[in-house]
């Protein structure tokens, strides 16, 4: 991310203030220690993006008709069936606390330890740019049985740059600035999807990171549609998306849009300190938080607050299962 790795540490959060307060209990866990599992409670949380809704179907079963031996028995059998069939269960994080990685680590060493979960990134720190180690990385978190996400760099074009000129709003004329934003972020989508594919990667979430390192217009509406085309080329290609970013970008940028999507907020705090960010006054989308990224150190440490440390499918791919 821009505000990580190898870029200056920090320098355009400096005009946030620190937040105390309380911290959860299970932060005080030594991060990718042996002994580090975290129980977790609570059902999964529902949470609808872009419009789009997943739908869960249980096959019927059929109704026995006579109690014979041989009903019985191919009843038995049918069920024997039906369990080997069945995926395993999802898996709640068994840590909480887990890494983003991108091109800035691409000649470092890999994180120490184990965290629960792994966030890559696609692109080079631009739209269509890329993370050219992205397969390694990718790699690296299998090994690690961690759950993995992506993220890709988003912005806005400028006016009547080429890939903003054509593409789901259509065929936009010079003055249209939010048919072209339209455009753009659907086109920077589409093009991290691709980089992602060819590098063997596939994930059910994609997070979008909006901040100003990139170029983004003066007009809010403008950039809010950019990230909307982003969003919807995503849900295109059957994925949510989330939004990483800070409070103030988030308000500089798109003006405090409230789109409902769930938030990976960057802090200004430690590790300790990171739970304390995954409350309500955070969620600047209007969104939950889902992410909370710590002030970096050598790695850049998150923290997984409740919605998607219940359910991490939402936003992560089981990378235990998927190499099993």
């Amino acid at each position: 991310m821009q505000v990580l790795g190898s870029q200056p540490p920090r320098r355009a959060l400096a005009g946030l203030a620190a937040v105390g307060g309380g911290m959860a209990v299970a932060a005080l866990v030594a991060f990718g220690s042996p002994g580090a599992a975290v129980a977790l409670g609570g059902g999964p949380t529902a949470v609808e993006v872009a419009a789009t809704t997943t739908t869960s179907t249980t096959p019927s079963t059929p109704t026995a008709t006579t109690t014979s031996t041989t009903t019985v028995a191919m009843a038995a059998a049918g069920a024997a069936g039906m369990a080997a069939a069945t995926p395993p269960a999802p898996r709640a994080l068994a840590v909480r606390y887990g890494y983003d990685l991108s091109w800035p680590q691409c000649d470092g060493p890999a994180p120490p330890g184990r965290g629960g979960f792994v966030v890559a990134g696609v692109t080079g720190g631009r739209p269509f740019t890329r993370n050219a180690c992205l397969a390694a990385q990718w790699a690296w978190a299998r090994q690690s049985g961690a759950h993995g996400g992506l993220y890709m760099n988003l912005g806005a074009p400028r006016v009547g740059e080429a890939p903003a000129m054509h593409g789901p709003a259509g065929s936009c004329a010079a003055s249209d600035l939010g048919c072209q934003g339209v455009n753009f972020g659907a086109a920077v989508a589409r093009d991290a999807l691709a980089h992602a594919r060819a590098a063997g990667v596939d994930v059910p979430m994609w997070w979008l990171d909006v901040e100003d390192a990139n170029y983004w217009t003066a007009d809010p509406a403008v950039n809010v549609m950019v990230v909307r085309g982003a969003v919807m080329e995503l849900s295109s290609a059957g994925a949510a998306a989330g939004v990483y970013s800070t409070p103030r970008y988030w308000r500089e940028i798109t003006g405090g849009a409230r789109l409902g999507l769930p938030v990976w907020v960057a802090s200004t705090t430690d590790q300790l300190g990171a739970p304390s960010w995954c409350g309500a006054d955070k969620a600047f989308t209007g969104g939950e938080v889902w992410l909370v990224q710590a002030l970096p150190g050598q790695f850049d440490a998150n923290w997984a607050c409740d919605p998607v440390a219940r359910q991490p499918r939402a936003a992560f791919r089981d990378l235990a299962v998927a190499s099993s």
